[in-house]
C-alpha cells in the first residue's frame, strides 16, 4: 500500500517571449499583423503574435525578427500548471492562429512527487501451533522504501478472537528517513481456537496510510493418547499376555503396532500379534527388554506411543545362558559340578548337557541339581542351564558346536553367568568348524568368582562331520 503527500508544484507559465515575425509579402500592404492570415498573399503560415503591437494603414511597421531567424520552439520556457493565475492579454495583443503547421507546444517536466511507503519482513507472520495459552513472540523489520520521511504514528494490533496480540510502543512517533529502518516486536498469545490478527503502522503525514501486518495461529488441538501396562518383572521363558488401549478425541485409530525396542543382546522374540492391542511376548533370556506400543489415528495426526520396560531375573542362584547368532547351526552348553566329571558323560557325577538334562548331584535333594531347559538345535538359543542353590565349589563351563548344518562360519557365541539373579560375566568365541570344543570358565561358589580358561579350541569326537 503506497501513500502519497502532495506539495504545489510552481512553474513559469510560457509568456510567449519570442519576438515576432511579419512574412514580406506584408510590408507596404497595409494588412494588420494582428493574427490571421494577409489578404493577397500566397502563404497560408499563420503569422506569429507581437506582443503588444498595432498595425495601420500602408506599409506596417515591422519591429520583428524575420520568420527564418525565429527562436526554436524547443528554447522556449515549459507550460506547466501552476496554482498562480496568468495576467490576461491586452485587446492589442495578437493570438497566434493554431495551423497543422504550427509546432508542438514544450514539454512539460515536473518535480517527482514525494511518496512514503512502508515494507514489512516478514510480510505476514505465521506463529505455527501453539497450545491454548501458549505465547511466541516474533520480529518483524520495518522499512520506508520511498523517497521521503515517514511519521509513524502509534503501532496496535488485534485479533479475532480478541485478546491474543500484544505490540511493542518501540515504533510510535518514530521519524523514518527514507530507506530507514526499525524493528517491531509481535507477542502472540494462542486462544483456545484457531485465530487471525493485524497490526496497523499508522503513517501521519500520509493522508491516512498505514502498513498492515496480517497475523496467524492455530491451536494445539489434543492427540491420540495410549496407555500400556505399567512395568514387569519376570522369569526366563515366561510367556507375557500384554493388552494396551489407544485413544482420539477427534478420530478413531487407525491401526496398531508392537515391537521391541530394547532386548538383551541374542534375544530372537517378538510379540504376537503385533498389530493389535492384545499380544504375547515369549521371554527366552534374562535381561531387560522394552517394548513400545503404537496406535496410528485415522485422520493423520501424529503416532500415538507407550512402552513397557520388562525385567527379567533368573530366579535360580545359579544360572548359565547360551546364545549364538547363526541360524540352523547346533551350539551346546555344558556344566560339570563341583565334584568333577567329564564332559558327555551321563555317569555320575555326569555333565549337564543334551544327554543328560537333569544331575543327581550331592545331596538327595533337587535344589542342588543342574537342569538344562531347551536343547536348541536349529540356531541362536537359548540354551539355560539352572541350579537352584548350587552347593559350595567349583563348577566347570564348556561349549561344543555340535554342527554347522550349512551355516556359514564363523559362529560366534556368548555365554552369561548370572549369579544371584545378576549378571557376573560374559564371554564369547568364534566357531569355524563341527566339532570344536571351548573350555570357557570356572565358576567358585558362593562367591560367584569367574576364571576364563585361556586355551584355545580343541576338537572332539562328538557332533556331526566339520
Amino acid at each position: 500500500m503506497r501513500g502519497r503527500i502532495s506539495l504545489a508544484v510552481v512553474a513559469v507559465a510560457w509568456a510567449g517571449c519570442a519576438s515576432p515575425t511579419v512574412d514580406d509579402e506584408a510590408q507596404g500592404s497595409g494588412t494588420d499583423v494582428g493574427g490571421g492570415n494577409v489578404p493577397g498573399s500566397s502563404s497560408s503560415s499563420p503569422r506569429t503574435p507581437v506582443a503588444g503591437g498595432t498595425g495601420s494603414s500602408g506599409a506596417a511597421t515591422d519591429t520583428s525578427t524575420p520568420a527564418s531567424s525565429a527562436t526554436p520552439a524547443d528554447s522556449q520556457p515549459a507550460a506547466a500548471t501552476s496554482t498562480a493565475s496568468d495576467p490576461a492579454p491586452s485587446s492589442s495583443s495578437a493570438q497566434p492562429n493554431p495551423s497543422s503547421d504550427s509546432p508542438p507546444p514544450p514539454s512539460s517536466s515536473a518535480a517527482p512527487i514525494p511518496e512514503v511507503t512502508l515494507a514489512a519482513d516478514p510480510a505476514s507472520v505465521d506463529f505455527g501451533v501453539l497450545p491454548s495459552g501458549g505465547t511466541l513472540t516474533r520480529t518483524v523489520r520495518i522499512r520506508n522504501v520511498g523517497n521521503t520521511l515517514a511519521r509513524l504514528g502509534t503501532v496496535t494490533g488485534a485479533t479475532s478472537p480478541a485478546g491474543g496480540v500484544t505490540v511493542s510502543s518501540a515504533l510510535d512517533g518514530l521519524v523514518l528517513g527514507a530507506n530507514g529502518e526499525a524493528f517491531l516486536d509481535i507477542a502472540w498469545t494462542q486462544v483456545a481456537t484457531d485465530q487471525m490478527g493485524d497490526v496497523h503502522i499508522p503513517v501521519t503525514n500520509a493522508d491516512g496510510y498505514e502498513l498492515v501486518i496480517h497475523l496467524f495461529g492455530s491451536m494445539q488441538r489434543p492427540g491420540a493418547t495410549c496407555s500400556c501396562p505399567s512395568a514387569v518383572d519376570a522369569v526366563p521363558l515366561q510367556t507375557l499376555s500384554l493388552t494396551a488401549t489407544c485413544t482420539d478425541p477427534d478420530g478413531t485409530i487407525g491401526s496398531y503396532r508392537w515391537a521391541v525396542e530394547t532386548r538383551p543382546g541374542g534375544s530372537t522374540s517378538n510379540p504376537t500379534p503385533e498389530d493389535q492391542p492384545a499380544t504375547s511376548f515369549f521371554l527366552d533370556l534374562a535381561g531387560d527388554y522394552v517394548l513400545r506400543f503404537q496406535g496410528l489415528p485415522l485422520r493423520g495426526d501424529p503416532v500415538a506411543t507407550c512402552t513397557v520396560p520388562i525385567h527379567v531375573v533368573p530366579p535360580q542362584n545359579l544360572h548359565i545362558q547360551l546364545v549364538w547368532d547363526t541360524d540352523s547351526s547346533d551350539v551346546d552348553v555344558h556344566l560339570l559340578g563341583p565334584d568333577g566329571g567329564a564332559y558327555f558323560s551321563s555317569t555320575e557325577p555326569g555333565d549337564c548337557y543334551y544327554s543328560n538334562r537333569t544331575t543327581s548331584w550331592g545331596s538327595a535333594s533337587a535344589d542342588d541339581d543342574a537342569t538344562l531347559d531347551i536343547d536348541d538345535v536349529n540356531g541362536f538359543g537359548p540354551e539355560n542351564i539352572n541350579v537352584l542353590s548350587p552347593a559350595a565349589g567349583t563348577y566347570t563351563l564348556g561349549v561344543h558346536y555340535y554342527c554347522a548344518h550349512g551355516a556359514s562360519p564363523p559362529t560366534r557365541a556368548t555365554l552369561r553367568v548370572y549369579c544371584n539373579g545378576q549378571l557376573a560375566r560374559e564371554m564369547q568365541r568364534d566357531f569355524s568348524l563341527s566339532r570344536q570344543f571351548w573350555d570357557v570358565a570356572t565358576i567358585a561358589w558362593p562367591a560367584c568368582n569367574v576364571t576364563e580358561d585361556p586355551r584355545p579350541l580343541r576338537d572332539v569326537t562328538q557332533g556331526c562331520s566339520p
